[in-house]
C-alpha cells in the first residue's frame, strides 16, 4: 500500500485525535519552557534587622562600594532581618523553604533558619516596611508583585571577639509550576553577626 493510499485510509477520528495530541503537546512544551526558563526573584530596597535588640544596635559600615550592617550575636537566641523581594517575571514563584545544611546560603550564625513570606499588603508594594502583617510558608509571589522575605535563625556559630560571619547571598527553594528549584538571590548588602559568643563554644 502506498503512503498515499495509507493516508486515504485513515478515518477522519484518526486525524482530529492526532490534531488534539499534537496541540496539547505543544501546550505542554510551552508550558515547561515558560516555567524552565523564568528567571530568579529579586531583593527590593527595604530592608531591616527584624528584632529590636538587633536594630537598635547595628553598626553599617560602606567600603568599596559595598555596604555592610552588623549587629553582636546574640549566641542561642533568635536573630533575622526582613527584606524585600519581588517577582519580575510573568509567572507565579512560590517559596518553599531554604536548602537544606550544606545547601547555600541561608543566615550569617547558624546552619539553618526559617523563611517566612508576608500576605499581600499595598505599602510593602509600594516599597514601604510593614512588621504588624502575617508571614506564611509556602510564600506565593504572583507576577510583579512585592512581598517581605524574613530570615530568622537561632545564633549558634563560635566567634572570637572582633570576628564576623557574613552573608550577602540567600539561597531559596522556589516552586515555579510543576517544578522547585533553588535560587541563589543576591541581597543588596551584607548582615554580619560579631563576636564574641556567649556561653560555652565548641
Amino acid at each position: 500500500m502506498t503512503a498515499r493510499a495509507w493516508l486515504v485510509r485513515v478515518s477522519r477520528r484518526t486525524w482530529i485525535k492526532f490534531g488534539a495530541a499534537v496541540v496539547v503537546t505543544g501546550i505542554v512544551a510551552g508550558y515547561l519552557v515558560c516555567s524552565l526558563a523564568a528567571g530568579s526573584l529579586e531583593v527590593g530596597p527595604q530592608s531591616r534587622w527584624w528584632y529590636r535588640q538587633d536594630y537598635t544596635r547595628e553598626v553599617t559600615t560602606i567600603a568599596d562600594g559595598a555596604t555592610q550592617t552588623t549587629v553582636p550575636i546574640r549566641s542561642g537566641q533568635r536573630q533575622g532581618f526582613a527584606v524585600g523581594i519581588s517577582n519580575p517575571t510573568d509567572v507565579t514563584e512560590t517559596i518553599v523553604g531554604v536548602p537544606g545544611p550544606g545547601g547555600g546560603s541561608v543566615s550569617p550564625a547558624a546552619q539553618t533558619a526559617q523563611v517566612a513570606v508576608s500576605v499581600p499588603n499595598k505599602d510593602i508594594n509600594r516599597g514601604g516596611f510593614v512588621t504588624n502583617i502575617r508571614f506564611t510558608l509556602p510564600g506565593v509571589i504572583p507576577p510583579h508583585q512585592f512581598r517581605l522575605l524574613r530570615v530568622t535563625w537561632i545564633s549558634d556559630v563560635c566567634l572570637e571577639h572582633g570576628a564576623t560571619s557574613v552573608m550577602d547571598r540567600i539561597s531559596l527553594r522556589v516552586r515555579v509550576g510543576w517544578f522547585t528549584r533553588t535560587e541563589d538571590v543576591p541581597l543588596l548588602q551584607g548582615w554580619g553577626v560579631s563576636g564574641p559568643s556567649q556561653g560555652s563554644c565548641n
